[in-house]
């Protein structure tokens, strides 16, 4: 089936190699005037982390948990390595401690989470997932996985292979750009 030639747009873009072996109906409904050109990295980055993370929210949320957020994820991703203070959640998460307490406790109202007084110091509260906490997490993993296997669906295999490499060296922890005042200025 081919889209008339007089609903097709004008493209103002030469089609990147990497699309050329999609049908012609998939590659009519993507929105490809809206890519911004390759050398603008960081917004291609944003771009395509805030299309995971959505999707990962609605896919968890079509699994039943129609009330989740992406806050609520992040953080249940934070604590599924184990229990650890609202401080550390805060500091994780890039958070004010306020802010980070507020969350937690939304969570523990609603079962996600629990409080723990820690056997070191009573006044400190350890967060730590409860067996729903555990199970959004896992919701939540499956969500990405499929997520992930439906957008690189559209992608060749070297291309998935060449992704993953510069994922993978984008990745890597830099002293020289994480250290005190050169990760200032």
């Amino acid at each position: 089936m081919s889209v008339p030639e007089s609903l097709r747009p004008v493209p103002q873009y030469e089609l990147p190699e990497a699309l050329r072996h999609l049908d012609p109906m998939r590659r009519y409904f993507l929105d490809l005037h809206e890519v911004p050109p390759s050398t603008n990295l960081v917004l291609l980055l944003r771009r395509a982390l805030t299309t995971l993370e959505e999707a990962v929210v609605n896919f968890v949320r079509l699994r039943g948990e129609e009330d989740v957020s992406k806050g609520d994820i992040e953080l249940v991703r934070c604590l599924s390595a184990g229990s650890m203070p609202v401080a550390a959640v805060a500091e994780h998460l890039r958070l004010s401690h306020q802010a980070a307490a507020r969350r937690v406790s939304d969570l523990a109202d609603r079962g996600i989470v629990m409080k723990n007084a820690s056997y070191h110091d009573a006044r400190v509260a350890l967060i730590c997932l409860t067996r729903d906490g555990r199970a959004l997490h896992e919701s939540a993993s499956k969500a990405l996985e499929d997520v992930l296997e439906i957008l690189c669906a559209d992608l060749l295999p070297e291309h998935v292979d060449s992704l993953l490499v510069a994922l993978a060296v984008l990745g890597q922890i830099r002293p020289d750009l994480t250290e005190g005042d050169a990760a200032k200025g």
